[in-house]
């Protein structure tokens, strides 16, 4: 599966506690091939589309870099199976704007919250996701967007991706985490292996 992690972006974001080949892929990243694809780079399991850092000065604006930067946000869209989205500061705009697009294109759609995030005014953003979620690290809004996805029918081959599913789980109980995730996998396993439809939006584990 090809995931997009959208939200605020930096040299050092929040996606390098979950892309594993990030750093070096920023250091080799030349925009004029595209974005490469980085596979198995998501728990080892999963692919990366991007986006990837890029400072553009004033010239390299002037100069339409930012239609470019466009452009590749765009492909990465199209190319990806799962728009993630981590919303910790109301003025990601582009991601607005990534999280429509996908949803046009009949993209999965997930945005995550931290808890206590005042999202009232992201309501219209709310209509365009299949999922939200309340969460205190991003990491842990994605492995449950990777549930919700098997739930839903969304996944060919959901009896492997439970499997990888569940050694996250495990990982994220080494890190005292995994009390977070409200569901147990003898639910997971059973309802992927029924098709249930969509799933209510603030609670991908009923």
């Amino acid at each position: 599966m090809i995931i997009m992690l959208v939200g605020k972006i930096s040299r050092v974001d929040w996606r390098h506690a979950i892309v594993r080949s990030l750093p070096n892929a920023l250091e080799n990243l030349d925009p004029s091939n595209g974005w490469p694809i980085l596979e198995r780079s998501i728990h080892g399991v999963h692919d990366y589309s991007g986006p990837y850092y890029k400072n553009l000065t004033q010239e390299e604006k002037a100069e339409g870099k930012v239609a470019k930067t466009h452009r590749l946000c765009l492909e990465a869209i199209d190319a990806s199976d799962l728009i993630y989205a981590w919303v910790d500061d109301p003025t990601c705009y582009a991601s607005y704007f990534e999280l429509g697009y996908a949803h046009a294109k009949g993209k999965y759609t997930v945005v995550a919250y931290p808890p206590k995030f005042d999202r009232s005014e992201l309501w219209f953003t709310s209509c365009c996701v299949d999922l939200i979620i309340e969460t205190p690290k991003p990491e842990l809004g994605l492995l449950k967007a990777v549930l919700s996805m098997v739930r839903a029918g969304r996944i060919k081959s959901p009896t492997a991706e439970l499997a990888k599913v569940e050694g996250n789980l495990a990982r994220l109980e080494k890190m005292g985490l995994g009390s977070s995730v409200p569901t147990t996998m003898e639910t997971v396993n059973a309802d992927a292996r029924r098709d249930s439809g969509s799933l209510p939006k603030d609670d991908p584990t009923r």
